[in-house]
């Protein structure tokens, strides 16, 4: 999903299947329940099935990219790991899941017929690979209640750097991610 001049309004909804959230673009304003994290690019954050969660303030330019995967679905391939997944923290997006992702992505947005057993394996090759950089991953997400530290601190460096520069208000916000 890219809003670039669009934007995305702040929403949240849940349900009982797992998402994954990959920021492609700085976002402030992730939430999960009632907390806020930063959503840092290079960066894949599970949704806790059914908790509420989506956007918190309304973006404007940014970019991601959402996973949702049938909880029976993923639970079977968690059996056929014989892993337990606990609860999930946010993790590296490895170079093979970013792989996994295009070449779903491409398969099913190219003019080939689209053939199940080939999406089948796909699918499977990302759950296998959320599931290995998840174990890999030893921290939980940083949710925050209702505060955006990452994205202030990230301006508060740069006027500190550029303080005798010309900066707008606009230039600001956008790199903090936020309106």
């Amino acid at each position: 999903v890219n809003t670039k001049g669009i934007g995305i309004e702040a929403t949240s909804h849940k349900h009982r299947d797992y998402e994954f959230f990959m920021p492609l673009t700085p976002i402030p304003c992730l939430i999960q329940n009632d907390e806020v994290c930063y959503g840092d690019v290079g960066y894949c954050y599970p949704m806790n099935i059914n908790t509420a969660h989506g956007f918190s303030a309304k973006n404007t330019d940014v970019a991601f990219c959402i996973i949702i995967l049938d909880y029976d679905y993923f639970n079977t391939i968690i059996e056929k790991l014989k892993t337990k997944t606990g609860p999930m923290g946010y993790f590296h997006v490895t170079h093979n899941l970013r792989n996994f992702i295009s070449a779903f992505y491409d398969y099913f947005n190219s003019n080939y017929e689209l053939k199940e057993d080939i999406l089948d394996s796909l699918a499977d090759a990302i759950s296998y690979e959320i599931i290995r950089a998840n174990q890999n991953a030893n921290r939980t997400i940083e949710f925050t209640k209702r505060t955006y530290h990452k994205g202030i601190q990230t301006v508060c460096d740069y006027i500190n750097k550029y303080y005798s520069k010309k900066i707008t208000i606009d230039e600001l916000a956008k790199m903090s991610g936020m309106n």
